[in-house]
Parts: C-alpha cells; sequence; structure tokens
C-alpha cells in the first residue's frame, strides 16, 4: 500500500500552542476491507486518537465496536501497565489525516483515557517518520508515510 516515491509520500502537522503531554489527531475507522475489491469505502466514523510510543499495537474501544458493528475475531493475550490480560481481536481499515490507511488492520479492544476512541501503537508509526518538537515551549508533531530519509539530529 505504501511506497517510497516522493510523489506518493503523504504527511500531515500539528501544532499545539503549549508543550502538549498527550499527541493527538483525528482518525477515521472502517470495517476491514480489501482494497482491491472496494469501489467505494465501507461506511465509517471520524474518531480522536492518541499516539503512544510505547503502545505496541493500536487498540480501539467499545464504543468503535459498537458504532461500526464490528465482530470479534479471537482473542489475544495483552500486556497491558497492569499486566497481561486477554482482550478480544477485531480488523478494522484506519486511515489518518493525511490519507495514509491500512485497509486490514489487527487491534485490540481496551477503554481508554482523556476522551479518545482510538490508540495510534508502534504498529502504524512504524509505516512512516514521527518527529516531535518543543521549540519555544510549544509541540509540533508531524507524520510522514512512507518514511523517506532517516533523520538524525546528530549529522
Amino acid at each position: 500500500m505504501h511506497s517510497t516515491n516522493r510523489s506518493t509520500s503523504r504527511s500531515f502537522t500539528r501544532r499545539y500552542n503549549h508543550i502538549a503531554g498527550v499527541i493527538s489527531t483525528t482518525v477515521f475507522i472502517y470495517p476491514a476491507f480489501q482494497v482491491e475489491e472496494v469501489k467505494a469505502l465501507p461506511l465509517g466514523k471520524k474518531y480522536w486518537a492518541i499516539w503512544d510510543t510505547a503502545a505496541t499495537s493500536t487498540v480501539i474501544t467499545p464504543r468503535v465496536i459498537d458504532d461500526l458493528n464490528l465482530p470479534a475475531k479471537g482473542s489475544v493475550k495483552v500486556n497491558t501497565s497492569g499486566g497481561p490480560i486477554r482482550s478480544a481481536l477485531y480488523q478494522i481499515a484506519l486511515v489518518l489525516v493525511s490519507r495514509v490507511g491500512v485497509s486490514d488492520l489487527k487491534v485490540t479492544e481496551a477503554p481508554l483515557v482523556k476522551g479518545a476512541d482510538v490508540l495510534i501503537g508502534m504498529d502504524i508509526i512504524t509505516l512512516g517518520d514521527f518527529a516531535l518538537s518543543n521549540a519555544g515551549g510549544k509541540t509540533t508533531f508531524s507524520f510522514r508515510s512512507p518514511s523517506l530519509h532517516e533523520i538524525d539530529f546528530n549529522k
């Protein structure tokens, strides 16, 4: 779904007027689908998402599951800050504000905090370049996919 051609790279930036303790954006969630089989996107919905580099995988809340009538695809063991738990497994399509998307993403269910219904984990973050800066007491968050080159502040 992603190529290394600069013309197909998609990116977005979110700026905060303060040092942000939580990085968040909107995302669109759809039932899972195969891109080559779809002429139009299935019905989906916009949700508020928190980006979490400590999370291995993306997580959705029961609200998303109910809104989209998602069927469970089994269960998996998930390691949480409170210890390991079993969680239902779901398949979704996720599209970021930059229109970078994953059409068949396996996610787990958990309640989230701070009003978010999606937690973006490293399974999405590693699809591109994730950058944070806090110059002048203001946080700037940028994401680009696919990754085009290494970012190294020491070069």
